[in-house]
């Protein structure tokens, strides 16, 4: 059975990779949105959970939602 509300977490070089767009999108959110929540409690999300580090990037399907 697969689970159509999952998201994909990468591990690379010893870090957890997770795509901000797919989370926007299963919170049925704008990304925009929820990049601002984030940089609004990213102190406190960092005491909870450690560093937050944002890349951009394209995604691979094209989509710049």
């Amino acid at each position: 059975m697969t689970d159509n509300h999952s998201i994909k977490i990468q591990a690379v070089g010893g870090v957890l990779l997770v795509d901000s767009r797919l989370i926007a999108q299963r919170l049925e959110i704008q990304h925009d949105n929820l990049l601002q929540t984030v940089q609004e409690y990213q102190t406190v999300i960092e005491e909870a959970f450690g560093v937050i580090l944002f890349q951009t990037g394209t995604r691979k399907d094209g989509n710049k939602d």
